[in-house]
């Protein structure tokens, strides 16, 4: 969802987006429009009903007062997506407007997010290189299997040593009342030591869901057996948590630590009890 990208992975989400609009609007007002991605995603993460804000022109008031053009657009930018060989890969469910002011993070009740995980039998990790094991790298095996490559861009791959209970147990710990989340927003430290000016956070950020449940993969194979266990972990935020997926503390204690099989129940309840008592670490920003 981001606005731009790597010319060696193809075109983003938003530049198919806005070719789109050039297409449907005049010319005359295609250059005039301005689009805001609500929701940025890593490479590779399937994003489903996640929205996009379009400023028009005031040339253009007739598309926010006429629900029938609305309906038209939708069925229009639908077209082109499926004349342009994009069919399955993205589609715009509906179109509504939106008052003045409008933000488009603050003004999002939640987000809804789903990392699949496959976690690899103790054979399966023989094909893997070392690398995998030091940092859970997103490689492909060197004897791969047709269940392996299909589920490459479609879950994350984990080592056999990843456990369901102390990643539950993470999930319950993380959920606890009082926890502000607030400070996945992006301020760097170096900016605070030297008083450069930097929007305050004000708003608490919790997570409303953490769980991890038993998944299924992608496809469905009939003809080759995957002897990997799937499993989802599904997280609903309270609003926009900046940096609450990609670089995030879920992702660092619960996927890698306990994807390498390092016991962190210890480490965890001190880390509770330093902020509970003001010393270590803070839970605020």
């Amino acid at each position: 969802m981001a606005k731009g990208s790597d010319p060696r992975n193809g075109p983003s989400v938003m530049q198919v987006v806005e070719s789109c609009l050039q297409k449907l609007f005049a010319t005359e007002n295609s250059d005039q429009i301005k689009t805001f991605a609500i929701s940025r995603t890593d490479a590779k993460v399937h994003a489903i009903r996640s929205p996009i804000l379009i400023g028009l022109p005031v040339a253009c008031d007739w598309f926010s007062q006429s629900e029938l053009a609305r309906t038209e657009f939708l069925l229009c930018f639908n077209d082109q997506i499926r004349n342009n060989g994009f069919t399955n890969a993205i589609e715009l469910l509906q179109v509504d407007p939106v008052a003045m002011g409008f933000h488009p993070c603050f003004h999002v009740s939640y987000r809804r997010y789903v990392y699949r995980l496959r976690v690899i039998s103790t054979e399966q990790s023989l094909n893997y290189p070392n690398r995998f094991f030091a940092h859970l790298s997103h490689v492909i095996p060197s004897d791969p299997s047709l269940a392996s490559l299909s589920e490459f861009n479609y879950s994350w791959t984990i080592p056999p040593t990843f456990n369901i209970e102390r990643a539950q147990f993470v999930c319950d710990l993380l959920k606890r009342p009082g926890q502000n989340f607030a400070s996945f927003f992006l301020h760097q430290m170096r900016q605070r030591i030297n008083n450069k000016e930097y929007k305050s956070v004000t708003r608490r950020r919790q997570l409303l869901q953490l769980q991890i449940s038993k998944g299924e993969s992608y496809h469905d194979f009939t003809d080759c057996e995957d002897e990997a266990q799937f499993y989802n972990l599904d997280f609903v935020g309270h609003g926009f948590m900046r940096q609450q997926v990609s670089r995030g503390k879920i992702k660092e204690n619960l996927f890698k630590k306990l994807g390498k099989g390092i016991r962190i129940r210890d480490n965890l309840i001190n880390y509770e009890e330093k902020k509970s008592t003001g010393n270590g670490c803070k839970s605020e920003s």
